[in-house]
C-alpha cells in the first residue's frame, strides 16, 4: 500500500475521532495533535496592519502539539 500524505507531506493516518475518515500525524512523534494556520506578513492589508489571507507573503504553517515540530510552506 502506498502511504498518503497531506499537507506538507505530513503522513495520512486513520483518524481515532472520526471512524473512517484520516488524519494528519506528525512525522517526527506520530502524535495527530496537529494545529494547521498562517503566518502574515509583518504589516498585512487589513485594519490597523493586521493581516488577510490574500497577504502577498502570507504563509501555511503546520504544527504538532506534543512536539512541537513545524513546517512551513
Amino acid at each position: 500500500m502506498i502511504e498518503q500524505t497531506g499537507k506538507h507531506g505530513w503522513p495520512l493516518v486513520a483518524s481515532e475521532r472520526f471512524p473512517g475518515e484520516q488524519t494528519l500525524a506528525c512525522p517526527k512523534c506520530g502524535s495527530t495533535r496537529i494545529t494547521m494556520t498562517v503566518e502574515y506578513p509583518f504589516v498585512g492589508s487589513g485594519p490597523g496592519g493586521r493581516g488577510r489571507l490574500s497577504d502577498v507573503g502570507t504563509r501555511d504553517k503546520t504544527i504538532c502539539e506534543a512536539c512541537g515540530h513545524t513546517a512551513r510552506a
